[in-house]
């Protein structure tokens, strides 16, 4: 049989651009709905195993705004090709499953009650000589809690000569209310350390638990993966001496840590806040353990993604703005979240997080 001719008004030349043309389409077509897809599974897979496999404890810190990259090639590639509707849509779709993975909040503020207390809680450790307190004489909380600030009791008691200061370890609370007793957690540690401090304190004839957390920074860890180290724990031979743990094995221990510390909070019968340096992504295996019956009171009430942390950095992916939200204010059952803010600009390692609540 022979071939069909080619059409008295369509050369040969311009018939190969219609193929070329149709072919290109066909492959954009494509990418776009493999982008979509592999988005999907990917983000899916960062909420439900997150930090309990490795590769994906690597991805949860990294700067999300990176999953977005593609874009900047499908979207041009989509309107040269001129693709169909579905392709467009499925570029769309994209965009809003990366905003269900990294919300944007509205800042809904929740019903005022008779009775509030005002919270702040930071990471006061490289904080490259920003202080603090302006942010504190501004919101006026009853309750300040900081970690890594071991050594920042006395500065803060002159700051603050009427409000008492506890200091436990790296843990330092600076209270308007009368504080009844403050001691370290004896469990869970974290390679022999206290990872929280728990503070009692009087509020409208009760006692109310606040938990100073610091959850381990994982670094030290990330530091393994440097140079062959990607390569060696792929192979399942990436142990230091300093730990005898490998970043996998790091992160597995990270998992069980926020069992451990959940079993805290699910054992405590009294109002209690959780609030600190968590060191934990939002969408994460972590933070779903630890915030599972407790509220994130950024979640219910704050305004924007709420990133804490690093905020001094000068990432050009992030526009020079701080990338992950690893400080949280936590409310136990019977709360009602008013409120809740991060500091807007201070260029220190960490940025406060304040909140507001009513006790039911």
């Amino acid at each position: 049989m022979s071939e069909s001719p080619t059409p008295p008004n369509l050369t040969p030349k311009t018939a190969a651009r219609g193929r070329f043309g149709t072919l290109a389409r066909r492959v954009v077509t494509g990418a776009i709905f493999s982008y979509t897809a592999a988005l999907t599974v990917l983000f899916l897979s960062m909420e439900i195993a997150g930090e309990r496999f490795w590769p994906l404890a690597v991805l949860l810190y990294l700067p999300q705004h990176v999953f977005l990259l593609p874009l900047i090639v499908l979207t041009p590639a989509a309107l040269l090709t001129e693709v169909s509707l579905g392709a467009y849509a499925m570029l769309a779709i994209s965009v809003i499953i990366f905003f269900w993975h990294v919300p944007f909040f509205p800042g809904m503020a929740g019903s005022p009650g008779q009775y509030q207390m005002k919270v702040i809680t930071n990471n006061y450790a490289q904080n490259h000589g920003l202080r603090l307190q302006p942010f504190i004489d501004t919101e006026d909380p009853d309750i300040v809690t900081l970690q890594d600030a071991g050594n920042q009791g006395p500065a803060f008691q002159r700051s603050y000569p009427a409000r008492t200061v506890r200091v436990e370890g790296q843990f330092v609370l600076v209270s308007k209310l009368p504080v009844t007793s403050a001691a370290l957690l004896e469990w869970p540690r974290w390679r022999g350390a206290p990872v929280a401090a728990e503070f009692t304190v009087n509020w409208q004839g009760r006692d109310v638990v606040i938990y100073s957390v610091h959850m381990p920074t994982p670094r030290s860890d990330f530091a393994k993966l440097r140079g062959l180290g990607l390569l060696k724990e792929l192979a399942g031979r990436n142990r230091r001496r300093s730990d005898g743990m490998s970043f996998g094995e790091a992160m597995t221990a990270r998992a069980q840590l926020a069992r451990d510390l959940a079993g805290v909070f699910g054992r405590e019968k009294r109002p209690f806040l959780a609030m600190g340096d968590f060191n934990m992504p939002p969408d994460g295996y972590v933070h779903r353990v630890i915030a599972r019956s407790l509220s994130d009171c950024f979640e219910q009430t704050g305004r924007g993604f709420g990133f804490t942390f690093p905020c001094d950095t000068h990432n050009p992916l992030t526009f020079g703005g701080p990338w992950l939200r690893l400080d949280y204010v936590l409310a136990g059952p019977g709360w009602r979240v008013e409120e809740c803010k991060v500091e807007p600009d201070r260029r220190s390692k960490h940025r406060a997080v304040a909140a507001t609540l009513g006790l039911n």
